[in-house]
């Protein structure tokens, strides 16, 4: 079967597309279009141009997910609707737009798929997992399926943008506020100290352009391993602070990642000196390939679109939590009807965590008009 997962994130919509023998997922196909929330916030909630959008950008990656003859779609959600309040909203017009139910995914659960994608690393003594979003960090060992190994943080790099940064890149002073912010929550969180980690498994889209960032500011050719070291890391990360080049490099190699690449870079920076880690390999597999391979090993049940009938198929636990998900299964209740059956409420769930006060506010509140603009064009364009 051919199996496809949208993922709504803080500052995109990614796709992949898998094939399966029964055991062993295949990534064929992948796509991601640039879509940052925070721009159409208002307060708390997303805003109706931002619900149209976004709504748009999910009709666009079914279309795609239907032309690669896959059987069936699962659409999930993270940190960027975990901190909407009207994230009721906003699931019920994507499901009456788009036929696609959304599952919520919690931070915990979030851990867990980055960990199922990646655990082949696990054979590797001292290895950690670090996925830096934009609106939480995830943080695995990858030595075994011990849950008190993972640690999901509520805040990212969006958070830390609102709080720290008046522009849109960190200044020195502003980078080493988030740093000593960092190591506090680091330390209250009971993140491993040096000599736990001598390598680290990199993921997502922050990761995967600081390695675009990595190769352009040395000059060198993309390798498939895609591993950076520390010591050359370290420089990278002081440069994309102290730089006077810097807003040239991130525009010319992750123009999507103006505001966030700094950031990214000082949180990076300070877990790998706090690990001790000389080596960072950055994974093409995360939470889409993870939730992916939890349902096909039951360890996760979730809603999603059925090609063949034309419809989409509800379950009742729409997200299982990763302690069920290594106990007991839980009872599944999957019920089919078309996009116009049913109200959408009954088939929609308030997104976890949307009553929460962390929620993504604007990040550019605090610039001028022009710049916003500007950043807005960026965001469009790839």
């Amino acid at each position: 079967m051919k199996y496809c997962v949208i993922d709504i994130s803080s500052s995109s919509i990614s796709l992949i597309a898998a094939e399966t023998d029964g055991e062993r997922l295949q990534t064929v196909f992948s796509d991601r279009v640039n879509l940052a929330m925070l721009h159409y916030m208002e307060g708390k909630d997303l805003s109706a141009r931002g619900i149209d959008k976004l709504a748009a950008a999910v009709s666009d990656m079914k279309e795609k997910c239907r032309n690669l003859s896959a059987d069936r779609v699962y659409l999930i959600s993270t940190a960027a609707l975990r901190a909407v309040e009207n994230s009721g909203r906003v699931s019920e017009a994507i499901l009456g737009r788009t036929g696609l139910p959304i599952n919520p995914v919690s931070g915990e659960t979030e851990a867990y798929c980055d960990f199922a994608a990646n655990r082949e690393f696990g054979t590797e003594s001292g290895t950690a997992l670090v996925d830096i979003g934009g609106g939480s960090i995830e943080i695995c060992d990858l030595a075994g399926e011990d849950l008190s190994r993972r640690v999901f943080l509520d805040f990212g790099i969006f958070r830390l943008h609102e709080k720290f940064v008046e522009k849109i890149q960190p200044s020195v002073k502003e980078a080493d506020k988030i740093q000593k912010y960092l190591k506090k929550k680091f330390d209250k969180a009971e993140i491993p100290g040096k000599g736990s980690f001598d390598s680290v498994i990199a993921v997502g889209a922050n990761c995967g352009a600081l390695y675009e960032l990595y190769g352009a500011f040395y000059k060198e050719d993309k390798s498939e391993e895609r591993v950076m070291t520390y010591k050359k890391f370290k420089k990278l990360a002081d440069h994309l602070i102290e730089g006077r080049d810097r807003s040239r490099l991130i525009l010319e190699s992750a123009p999507e990642k103006l505001y966030s690449a700094g950031i990214a870079a000082v949180v990076a920076k300070t877990l790998f000196k706090r690990f001790g880690a000389k080596e960072i390999r950055i994974s093409s597999r995360g939470v889409k390939e993870g939730y992916l391979q939890l349902i096909l090993e039951n360890r996760l049940q979730g809603s999603y679109y059925d090609f063949a009938r034309q419809c989409y198929v509800l379950c009742e636990e729409r997200q299982t939590s990763a302690e069920g998900a290594q106990g007991s299964r839980r009872k599944r209740a999957a019920k089919s009807m078309k996009p116009a059956d049913k109200k959408s409420e009954t088939a929609q769930k308030k997104t976890v965590g949307a009553g929460k006060k962390t929620a993504l506010k604007k990040v550019v509140s605090k610039q001028k008009t022009e710049n916003l603009q500007e950043d807005m064009k960026a965001d469009t364009q790839e």
